[in-house]
């Protein structure tokens, strides 16, 4: 009877554990993106063991779901991101035990370089000492405004020597050096002044830009992605010409792939008129400016503009533009290629090339009559 007692008792104990564990990170898949959510509050999301631990198992199970494009890490609502790692753990273990946190910290940060995919820190709060790392560490990072990053371990007798090794390699030297002798914390528009974050944004347009970023990628190859961000990360400790040479090969490998070559293909079919279009409409944006007189919503008929020469800053021969027409046929355009980019598919060749010619003809007609009216407008009143 004790026997049973003693292993319901371990039992018992193994579950917690394992419950415990469970609770230190969120984690949800949508659209492509892994989000990995920090939830440990108890201890301002410490870097334990038991959390190390788990980043690092979900980065690498990441790099075997072919569906992913992108890693989010994040923590769950409140004033911290992390607070680094767990004190308690560096004082109530021996050295052998303190090697192995830090060997597993610096295993996750590596394989957060080694990742196939863009590991993007989302920071909301706090970020401090290995915190401050493992922002570091991240491919991408961004903040919100209210967001502050330290180094502090040098005010309790720790300095942060594995802290400042991506911590050094994103920014300046002196400002390094700075965080990590003081241990003053830095807001998150100093963050992104210095490098350390690469956008700082309003306290709620987080999650916006978040979305922003995660569907950018979420459009490119995801094995086009790789090649970039490895030998970005390779050629850092090359010298130039090495760089160079190795970049060169890159490049050439990567146009022997399907993604590159359909990709090619597919922009070089593009008739020349939608081109010729484009470059009509910017420059017709950049030499005049069009304001809008009152629409006439109700009667159906087409939006007026006036015309404006920025140099002379009069009214010209108002000129007639099909706004929504040409807006729709550019945006159907727009995602037309952009959907086909994407799924890298053969696709329906025949219905892309009709398409592709007939609104490029169109802008080509609307944007030749449209500047031919301008030109003559502006003679007009510039004799």
């Amino acid at each position: 009877m004790l026997q049973v007692g003693m292993y319901i008792k371990r039992t018992f104990s193994t579950n917690r554990i394992l419950f415990n564990e469970e609770k230190y990170l969120e984690v949800a898949e949508v659209n492509g993106v892994q989000t990995i959510t920090l939830n440990h509050p108890t201890t301002r999301n410490s870097l334990s063991m038991n959390m190390l631990k788990s980043l690092l198992e979900n980065i690498k199970n990441c790099e075997n779901n072919m569906n992913l494009r992108s890693i989010v890490i994040r923590a769950t609502p409140g004033n911290v991101f992390s607070a680094g790692h767990n004190l308690k753990e560096l004082t109530a273990n021996n050295g052998e035990y303190h090697k192995k946190i830090f060997e597993t910290c610096s295993e996750l940060m590596r394989s957060i370089a080694q990742s196939p995919l863009p590991v993007i820190a989302a920071v909301d709060g706090l970020a401090s000492a290995a915190g401050c790392q493992l922002v570091a560490a991240c491919d991408i990072a961004i903040c919100t405004e209210r967001s502050s990053f330290s180094t502090p371990g040098a005010n309790l007798g720790i300095f942060c020597s594995t802290p400042g090794i991506p911590l050094i390699r994103n920014v300046p030297k002196k400002t390094a050096m700075y965080m990590l002798f003081t241990g003053f914390t830095i807001s998150g528009k100093e963050a992104y002044e210095v490098g350390l974050v690469s956008k700082v944004v309003p306290n709620d347009k987080l999650e916006e830009e978040l979305n922003t970023i995660t569907t950018a990628i979420n459009t490119k190859s995801r094995s086009v992605i790789h090649i970039g961000k490895t030998f970005l990360n390779e050629q850092m400790d090359l010298d130039m010409s090495t760089a160079y040479f190795l970049g060169t090969e890159k490049m050439v490998n990567n146009l022997k792939m399907k993604d590159a070559q359909e990709a090619c293909k597919k922009m070089a079919a593009i008739p020349q008129g939608a081109f010729a279009a484009c470059k009509v409409r910017r420059n017709l944006e950049r030499n005049t400016v069009i304001t809008p007189i009152e629409e006439k919503e109700k009667s159906g008929k087409e939006n007026m503009f006036n015309v404006r020469s920025p140099q002379q800053g009069r009214e010209l021969t108002p000129l007639k533009y099909n706004s929504k027409l040409m807006n729709s046929i550019w945006g159907l355009y727009n995602r037309y290629s952009v959907h086909n980019f994407k799924k890298n598919t053969d696709g329906d060749d025949g219905v892309f090339g009709t398409f592709v010619a007939v609104s490029g003809a169109v802008f080509k007609t609307h944007a030749l009559a449209a500047n031919t009216v301008t030109a003559a407008a502006v003679a007009k009143n510039n004799p």
